[in-house]
């Protein structure tokens, strides 16, 4: 049997190299694409801190976005819940007046926001309300966003002073036709005081479709 000369040797010694890279980056390629099949492009809130969330490959922060959100909430009209007085918020905060009564209204920690389509997002917060009484009654509102308006849409009851932990949206099939969005807060319990501190787990959860909840 003739011997191979050590330049062919040398060359068919890059065979089995070049064969494995392949195969590995053919692996890798099947399995960036399974992972970027379905793709959710929806923005949410998540834990304690107040932090949004781009839920594709590898759940990748967005902290200019969460800035941006925070900001355009913290100074914008808003309708205060239960009265038909629209107020200016600047830095989450602002007083009105109804029937006589002062009172005020402060944009709450907890936020989400919900991808509909291009450019078309609902963006949800909790608010705390005080009628110019002693109960702090708590709300999430609705406001819908596109790159040429940011406007206040809807409002559902969550409580009085009961603190909202988290936001967090529930999508099943497109958001465009409807989602839900559970609320989760601490309550008392059914014969325990106002004074008392809220400690029980709850879920509220709240159905949204056309820029409104539904529940109401």
């Amino acid at each position: 049997m003739p011997k191979k000369s050590p330049a062919k040797l040398k060359k068919l010694s890059y065979k089995p190299a070049v064969i494995t890279i392949a195969i590995a980056l053919g692996v890798l390629f099947f399995i960036g694409f399974k992972q970027s099949e379905g793709i959710d492009k929806t923005f949410v809130s998540y834990g304690t801190d107040v932090t949004f969330q781009t839920v594709e490959r590898n759940g990748i922060k967005n902290k200019t976005f969460e800035n941006n959100v925070k900001n355009v909430m913290s100074n914008t009209l808003i309708k205060v819940p239960g009265t038909n007085q629209t107020v200016s918020l600047v830095n989450g905060k602002a007083d009105f007046n109804e029937g006589g009564a002062s009172g005020n209204i402060m944009l709450g920690d907890q936020f989400a926001v919900v991808k509909l389509g291009e450019n078309n997002f609902n963006v949800l917060g909790n608010v705390v309300v005080n009628y110019g009484g002693s109960g702090d009654f708590v709300y999430v509102v609705l406001f819908h966003a596109t790159n040429q308006l940011f406007q206040y849409e809807d409002f559902s009851n969550v409580g009085d002073r009961v603190p909202v932990k988290s936001l967090i949206p529930v999508i099943e099939g497109k958001p465009i036709n409807g989602y839900k969005l559970d609320v989760n807060y601490l309550d008392r319990g059914h014969t325990a005081p106002m004074s008392d501190t809220p400690t029980f787990k709850k879920t509220l959860t709240l159905e949204v479709k056309d820029n409104k909840f539904t529940n109401d």
